[in-house]
């Protein structure tokens, strides 16, 4: 009797994942499956199929290696289930993925369905790959538009009936790479797609260690499969305005030969600290109002082991203090062109720029900043960690680790000289965040290397200056041991405005890809706003009513957000924390509130995805004793954490609207809004 799925792997020289991929199939709660694997010229594996089913496993070879596409069809040919689903040798099945698909497959009248899946981003360390942080980076229901423009698939989410394929052909062999997308936009003219928002199978991907000639290849399919599906966009020339935009990026960020990222990064270790420091030192403190300086200017004659320390202010905000000297500057100087000035008139060997509104955490943060200069003489540059406020809450402490991103140690980093020629840009996008991520509140820089590279007058200079170190082949370092904190924890309104400001700079400084999203799928920017209001009004209603524990209250939101209709509580939210009266002045004239719409909704997807990256400190209020202190922290990080989700979206909106030339009057006013050009948002009076 022949199985119901037969479940398709291409393998190639890594037995040890080939063996957890083989695990997690025969932990599946659905038994009635069969494995085909295919040896696609790789070392022998068959002691790792020792033991297994034999009557559930088909083995077979490729003598010489001939691509992924091959060995699937290789596999396809000898296949007998009614279903068909892939899974490759780095990949897991978790165990209901089967029985999720073919459960909702069967009598439903789809074709093929596709799951969600968990992305795994693992660095190699001590010759083990180790698992640094886990999202859900797609989960998109399926549009025949979008699908033209990128592959939203994760192939081990998928399964179809086999008779699928006697219609449309099976893999492209002439593609070494988006041969599942191709295959996927052939099946889509013929069979209908069903997405089930549900989480059941996980890919790995290995950051710090990219392939060049996967980018290569990666540039010459997409260019293929744009020309060999062009019919299909029949007369909607946003489409092929998107692909072109598309292209252009690629070709931008994948140089066409010779070029690869080298990154090497290395514990930052200091065995022969000085007992002090006799060098100068200057610290420049951008002083923007002046109501925070005082705090700073105490934390900064408390320092401890260093011997010659002089202190500019540089700001609107600077005012004559003793000891301290004062540059009171125009109101709408840049940070970045503050400390340049500042800069100008120091004596010190080592520069530390700083912020008002921030203080050190201890009396020997200046002293751990310079220190490490001493003893590595190629380190050009360094910032250190922004610690959350002693007194904030869940998602403060999640944002002090970079969003579950930044280093766990001391850490130096540089282009190896064997990488001269090489482009950093070629580098995962986590990884080139993190070590670009240059904090402007809390950094040293030799002054000869300041001179040589001064800041930029753009805001986000300090993202800017860790790109150019970079590009420069500087040594740069980041110490996670010492740092800063805030006066004063942030609102839900300072995390929306800094995700929006945030999110454009990476994507334009760091060449950051376009997903298109909004204007493939329909969605115009009343329709945005519209539904990351009703989103935030669902949050309010299950957060008012809160009163089981941390773990239920999750559940409850995200059962609500995606399943259950938002209801309208404008009046106390508005009275909460300013969220809402700052999205509802988004709105054009003349605009309501509509309920989101899950199945073209880009927003709710990354509203999700931030809730779930988020959860692994959920459960770091608990160790408060006060109840009523552990819910108050608990809602409000669930506030940050929605805001941050809304101001990345907006973001993402504004720069897709901008690249394909769509901005409209509307689009520009919420820019002026949220990049701060309208005085009525300043100084707080959101």
């Amino acid at each position: 009797m022949d199985p119901l799925v037969s479940v398709i792997i291409p393998t190639r020289d890594r037995p040890n994942l080939l063996q957890e991929a083989l695990k997690s199939l025969f932990s599946q709660t659905l038994r009635d499956f069969e494995v085909v694997v295919v040896n696609d010229g790789g070392c022998d594996v068959r002691p790792v199929l020792e033991g297994l089913d034999t009557e559930r496993t088909i083995y077979l070879e490729h003598r010489e290696t001939r691509g992924v596409a091959a060995a699937r069809n290789t596999a396809l040919e000898h296949a007998r289930g009614r279903y068909i689903a892939y899974l490759d040798d780095d990949d897991v099945f978790y165990p209901d993925h089967l029985e999720t698909l073919v459960g909702f497959l069967e009598g439903s009248g789809y074709g093929v369905a596709y799951t969600d899946a968990e992305r795994l981003l693992q660095k190699r360390v001590d010759g083990e790959y180790v698992t640094i942080k886990r999202d859900v980076p797609w989960s998109f229901d399926f549009d025949p538009h979008l699908i033209l423009v990128r592959n939203i698939i994760w192939t081990p989410s998928i399964l179809h009936e086999r008779s699928c394929l006697d219609e449309v052909g099976l893999f492209d062999e002439s593609l070494s790479t988006c041969e599942d997308w191709d295959l996927w936009i052939r099946m889509s003219r013929r069979f209908d797609f069903a997405h089930i928002r549900k989480v059941t199978c996980a890919i790995r991907r290995v950051v710090d260690e990219p392939d060049l000639h996967k980018g290569l290849d990666l540039l010459r399919s997409t260019e293929r499969i744009y020309r060999r599906y062009r019919r299909l966009a029949g007369s909607r020339p946003l489409i092929h305005k998107v692909q072109e935009r598309v292209l252009e990026h690629l070709r931008e960020v994948i140089p066409s030969e010779g070029k690869g990222w080298g990154c090497r990064i290395t514990p930052l270790r200091c065995l022969k600290r000085p007992e002090r420091i006799a060098k100068g030192v200057s610290i420049v403190v951008y002083t923007p109002r002046g109501e925070d300086l005082d705090p700073l200017l105490k934390g900064l004659a408390t320092q401890r082991r260093v011997d010659r320390v002089e202190v500019i202010c540089v700001g609107p905000g600077a005012r004559p203090v003793e000891g301290v000297e004062a540059v009171a500057c125009r109101r709408d100087l840049s940070r970045g062109e503050a400390f340049n000035i500042g800069a100008g008139r120091a004596k010190g060997e080592f520069l530390i720029f700083t912020e008002e509104g921030f203080i050190p955490i201890n009396h020997y943060w200046l002293y751990r900043m310079v220190s490490p200069f001493l003893e590595h003489p190629g380190l050009a540059a360094l910032s250190s960690r922004v610690f959350p406020h002693p007194e904030g809450d869940a998602f403060d402490r999640w944002e002090a680790d970079g969003f579950g991103e930044a280093f766990r140690e001391d850490s130096l980093w540089a282009m190896p000289p064997e990488a001269d020629g090489r482009e950093w840009r070629l580098g995962e996008g986590d990884a080139k965040r993190r070590i670009t991520s240059f904090r402007g509140v809390s950094a040293c820089v030799r002054r000869e290397v300041f001179e040589e590279m001064p800041f930029s007058h753009i805001q986000g200079e300090d993202l800017d200056y860790g790109v150019r170190l970079l590009e420069g082949r500087k040594t740069v370092g980041y110490l996670a041991s010492t740092g800063v904190c805030p006066l004063r924890p942030k609102g839900p309104v300072d995390i929306l405005v800094e995700a929006y400001r945030r999110t454009k700079l990476e994507v334009d400084l760091l060449r950051e890809g376009l997903s298109y999203l909004y204007t493939i799928k329909g969605m115009g920017y009343d329709g945005l706003v519209a539904s990351i209001l009703a989103l935030y009004q669902t949050l309010h209603s299950v957060l008012d009513g809160y009163r089981e524990s941390p773990s239920t209250l999750l559940k409850d939101l995200l059962d609500s957000l995606t399943q259950g209709s938002p209801s309208c509580h404008a009046v106390e939210v508005q009275e909460r924390d300013g969220l809402y009266g700052i999205l509802s002045r988004l709105l054009c004239d003349g605009g309501g509130i509509r309920p989101p719409q899950p199945r073209r909704d880009p927003v709710l997807p990354e509203l999700v995805s931030s809730l779930e990256r988020f959860l692994p400190y959920l459960y770091s209020p608990m160790e408060r004793k006060d109840p009523s202190t552990v819910r108050e922290d608990l809602i409000q990080s669930l506030y940050k954490v929605f805001a941050l989700a809304a101001g990345r979206c907006l973001a993402f909106f504004f720069l897709e609207a901008r690249t394909l030339d769509l901005l409209t009057p509307p689009l520009q006013r919420m820019d002026a809004l949220l990049e701060g050009g309208d005085e009525g948002c300043r100084g707080g009076s959101w």
